[in-house]
C-alpha cells in the first residue's frame, strides 16, 4: 500500500498549480495586449514558457506517488489547467478592444452565399468579406437571415498593432468578465478532480477534520 499521503502537500499542490497557471497566464496576455510595443521574440518564448510551466509541473505530478497507478485518469488534471488558462484569451482580448481598439467603419465588397452541411441538416450561410480603409480584410460568416448586402456599411473594432481578431460587436470590460467564470469551473474541477483520484482517505479525514 505504501506510506499515506501527506494530505497538506497535496492540497496545497492540487489548489496552487491551478492558480499559478491562471495568474501567470493573465500576466503574460496583459503584457502581451497592454504594451504600446509589439513584444521581441525572446520576450514571448519566456512568456509561454512561464504560461507552460504549471501544466508541465501538474503532467509530471501524474506519474509520481499514487497517481502513478492511475495516472491516464489524472491527466485530466493538467488538461483542465490548461483549458482554465486558455479560457482567459478571450476575456484579455476583450479587454484589449475595449482599452484601446479602434473603430473603423468598414464596407461588404464580396458576399458568398453557399449551403453548410451540418450534421443535423444543411443550413444556408452567407460568408462575408469587407474593405477597410487601411486595414486587411476581416471576413464574417453568418446565417443567410442575418447576411448583409454588398456596400452595406458596419462598424469594425480593431486592434492597432494587430495581436487581437478584429471584433464584429461591442467589446467591453464586462463582457470579457463573461469568460471568467469558465475559468474558475476549470480550476475548481481540476483541484477536485486530482485530489479524488489521489486520495487513500487521508485527504478526506484531514478536510472533515478542518470543518469539526
Amino acid at each position: 500500500m505504501g506510506p499515506p499521503l501527506n494530505a497538506r502537500r497535496e492540497i496545497t499542490l492540487a489548489i496552487a498549480l491551478p492558480l499559478a497557471a491562471v495568474a501567470l497566464t493573465a500576466i503574460v496576455l496583459s503584457l502581451h495586449l497592454f504594451v504600446s510595443e509589439p513584444i521581441p521574440g525572446w520576450g514571448k518564448a519566456l512568456g509561454f514558457a512561464a504560461i507552460a510551466a504549471p501544466v508541465v509541473a501538474a503532467t509530471v505530478l501524474c506519474f509520481r506517488g499514487r497517481a502513478r497507478r492511475n495516472w491516464k485518469a489524472t491527466l485530466v488534471f493538467p488538461l483542465l489547467i490548461a483549458a482554465g488558462s486558455g479560457a482567459l484569451v478571450p476575456a484579455f482580448n476583450q479587454f484589449a478592444l475595449a482599452h484601446h481598439g479602434i473603430d473603423v467603419e468598414c464596407a461588404v465588397s464580396y458576399r458568398n452565399d453557399y449551403i453548410a452541411h451540418m450534421e443535423d441538416g444543411d443550413e444556408p450561410k452567407s460568408e462575408h468579406e469587407f474593405r477597410c480603409v487601411g486595414w486587411d480584410p476581416p471576413t464574417l460568416t453568418t446565417g443567410r437571415d442575418e447576411a448583409l448586402e454588398r456596400g452595406d456599411h458596419l462598424i469594425i473594432v480593431f486592434d492597432p498593432l494587430g495581436r487581437v481578431d478584429p471584433s464584429f460587436g461591442d467589446p467591453s470590460l464586462a463582457g470579457g468578465l463573461m469568460f471568467t467564470p469558465l475559468t474558475l469551473l476549470f480550476i475548481a474541477a481540476a483541484t477536485a478532480i486530482r485530489l479524488y483520484l489521489i486520495d487513500d482517505g487521508t485527504i478526506k479525514t484531514a478536510l472533515t477534520t478542518r470543518r469539526r
